[in-house]
């Protein structure tokens, strides 16, 4: 496995090792149908829905870290110690491989392994200690703390060399604020000591995500030593800092709950969509496209992102026309799908246009009026009245006619549609970025804009996927349009 030495949280490789994989494999947890519906509502709107932040910074020479530097460099000082097995090989342990050994103890991944490790081995201590040997037969062997401290001894092998250097005793009397907080708030049976940049991991109160590194502020303290993780309770965040702040490696802290700006609040936007997109899809195909376009969004591919992404949308629209309208689709492009649905809609539910008034009438009885002798001037004179005031009339529908007129004109969106507004901008959003990429444009085209797409074409899905739940499926398809238009268009044409 590639393992990115100096940098104490472990990058996630495409290839890890056959130990690393068995590892992964009998510590796999899995996200709950609550976790996945509180990442699903993230999705659909991150800036409403926000998480909570863990920013914070620490200092290698500090606390925990400078205690176990110490005790290696004391160990590696004694003449006695000769070799040790490093990356899978036995060697000396020269100026290189002590440097190494330093720098595997500095990794937080290491801190999680030894408190996983001294809690085992409590555990396996109690259990020969009190246990009635005649019930270990009954108990899962794969489970046993005993079992678990052998793969922890196999499958993180570096890691566990470093153990042989330093006296654990020393560290549990030290740290024992440490110990009970990792071991009351943090570990759980199935825990997994390493830490993977963007990816979940997971405490005993829930998942955590671990961001990329952040620039600072402060010269003094190096990107590699400024860390921020988010969750979307705070309780796992609570205790990761409570834990850091026992062992005395934090320099400063702070948890507070984001929600902008918007760059920010999308960071984790992907990882967390990599992890439940299987979730809400329902074809191996589309599962394919999303697989694809994560991907493409990873290797900085940003426009065959969007052309994936645009192929997700165009089909759940497709979807969406043949269910309303029960015909097949017209096999047109994406944008154009779009407003056949919006032209369809609209025509089942557009208001009668208002008649433009006619003048003609008027002219008529001024002129009989005209002709009309004086015999009778209070006739003649109420006649005028009426005239005069029906041409009044007049102007004022002309007035309000020419308006509607020069409103239908100006304003081209639907009065009613089947989709909710913030559908809608977001359909138009992910159509002009998919012409951008396939048209010669002006539009720049970057991870902003893959980024928006994604998230535009995932809240056409989960939207549509919410929808089909609230469909009575026993009415006309007429019956469900009208059901559609009333819930996402009653509320927009009462608005002045």
């Amino acid at each position: 496995m590639e393992e990115l030495f100096g940098d104490q949280w472990e990058y996630l490789s495409e290839i890890r090792s056959s130990s690393i994989r068995r590892f992964n494999k009998r510590y796999i947890h899995k996200l709950s149908s609550e976790d996945v519906q509180r990442i699903c509502d993230y999705l659909r709107d991150p800036t409403s829905y926000g998480f909570w932040e863990l920013r914070f910074k620490v200092d290698h020479s500090k606390g925990f870290f400078g205690f176990i530097t110490s005790q290696l460099k004391s160990a590696f000082a004694k003449n006695d110690v000769k070799t040790a097995k490093i990356r899978g090989s036995r060697r000396k342990l020269d100026e290189d491989s002590q440097s190494i050994m330093i720098q595997i103890s500095e990794r937080f991944s290491f801190i999680y392994y030894l408190f996983t490790y001294l809690n085992l081995m409590e555990k396996v201590k109690t259990e020969e200690e009190g246990e009635d040997p005649e019930s270990k037969l009954e108990t899962d062997v794969d489970a046993s703390p005993l079992r678990h401290l052998e793969t922890l001894e196999r499958d993180f092998n570096e890691d566990f060399q470093v153990l042989e250097f330093i006296d654990w005793d020393t560290i549990l009397k030290e740290y024992i604020s440490a110990y009970t907080v990792f071991k009351d708030f943090l570990y759980f049976d199935g825990f997994h000591p390493r830490i993977y940049l963007n990816q979940i991991n997971w405490v005993k109160d829930g998942f955590f995500v671990v961001q990329r590194h952040i620039a600072s502020d402060y010269p003094q303290f190096p990107v590699s030593d400024q860390r921020i993780c988010i969750a979307f309770r705070p309780e796992p965040l609570k205790y990761i800092k409570k834990f850091y702040e026992e062992l005395g490696i934090l320099v400063e802290a702070n948890l507070v709950v984001i929600f902008s700006p918007e760059e920010k609040v999308f960071d984790p936007y992907f990882t967390l969509l990599e992890q439940v997109y299987p979730a809400f899809t329902d074809t191996e195909s589309i599962q394919k496209k999303f697989k694809e376009a994560i991907s493409e969004f990873r290797g900085k591919n940003y426009s065959y992102c969007i052309s994936k992404v645009g192929l997700i949308a165009e089909d759940y629209l497709i979807r969406v026309y043949e269910t309303l309208f029960r015909e097949a689709n017209p096999k047109v492009p994406m944008g154009q799908l779009f407003d056949t649905i919006q032209k369809k809609i609209n025509n089942q539910f557009q208001a009668p246009p208002t008649l433009k008034p006619e003048v003609n009438p008027l002219y008529r009885r001024i002129n009989n009026l005209l002709s009309t002798p004086d015999s009778n001037t209070q006739s003649v004179t109420k006649e005028t009245l009426e005239i005069t005031r029906d041409i009044l009339t007049f102007i004022k529908d002309d007035k309000v006619h020419t308006i509607e007129m020069l409103k239908s004109i100006k304003d081209k969106s639907p009065k009613t549609s089947c989709f909710p507004k913030h559908i809608r901008a977001n359909i138009i959003e992910l159509i002009r970025n998919r012409n951008a990429i396939t048209h010669t444009s002006r539009v720049p085209i970057g991870e902003y804009e893959a980024l928006r797409s994604v998230y535009c074409c995932v809240t056409l899905i989960l939207w549509w996927m919410d929808e089909q739940k609230l469909i009575d499926w026993h009415k006309s398809a007429e019956e469900i349009i009208d059901d559609l238009v009333h819930r996402h268009s009653g509320k927009e044409i009462n608005q002045p």
